[in-house]
């Protein structure tokens, strides 16, 4: 049982392929991580399983994708309210704002803990604020299967505490998810599943197994012994 399969799945640029057949599965209602160099084809990754980039190969997703992509807090001005901003990922939206859609905008403030900030100007938000409301515009269109990327951007430790606390609660509701994440000390204590990727799989598993001393120097080679982050 999957909600997410990717099959012998490749990406060619002009300068040569930037995933080489790579296949794994993600299962439901788990948090799996993508991790990997910087230009391991991780976002590339995520944007052939939105199908914003050709590929070859097979990507089946059973449930509708919502895309977090990697973003820092917005700045002023920005026109929208964080209510407003929720509430346009409705389907089948009104910009009148009935009040079924208001209230469908508010429970997934409240399912993301920033229902009291409703009507705060979106740019006044912090970083870890931001990305709870983009996972409120996700959860409101109703989509199952979340993919992020580098949620953790702009955000201290205790906000990386925060956000994989709230992470946690929402595969406790059976959001299934898929984020490409640096953090390996956080991915350790909260992934179900890591997939460690420099252009193809070097290994997946249970963190503390693929995310071992020999994967790692595989994965990034060149790094200096100890030079991936303390791994708890």
């Amino acid at each position: 049982m999957f909600v997410l399969s990717l099959k012998n799945v490749t990406v060619d640029r002009a300068g040569g392929p930037v995933l080489k057949d790579v296949s794994f599965t993600v299962q439901p209602g788990t948090l799996c991580a993508l991790v990997g160099p910087n230009g391991a084809g991780k976002t590339t990754l995520l944007k052939a399983v939105l199908g914003l980039v050709a590929y070859r190969g097979q990507i089946r997703a059973v449930g509708d994708l919502g895309y977090i992509p990697q973003a820092l807090r917005p700045t002023e001005p920005f026109p929208l309210t964080v209510l407003e901003l929720v509430a346009a990922g409705c389907p089948r939206r009104s910009w009148w704002w009935p009040a079924a859609f208001q209230g469908a905008s508010l429970a997934a403030l409240d399912q993301v803990g920033m229902a009291h900030l409703a009507q705060r100007p979106v740019g006044k938000l912090s970083g870890g604020e931001f990305q709870r409301v983009l996972l409120a515009h996700a959860l409101i269109a109703e989509r199952r299967i979340l993919l992020l990327d580098e949620p953790t951007t702009g955000l201290d430790s205790t906000g990386i505490d925060d956000l994989f606390e709230l992470l946690a609660r929402l595969r406790g509701d059976g959001v299934t998810m898929l984020m490409v994440c640096h953090e390996l000390s956080w991915v350790t204590r909260w992934a179900d599943w890591v997939v460690c990727l420099n252009q193809r799989v070097i290994a997946q598993g249970k963190p503390l197994v693929a995310l071992s001393a020999h994967n790692l120097a595989l994965a990034y080679p060149g790094r200096p012994p100890g030079g991936y982050g303390e791994l708890n």
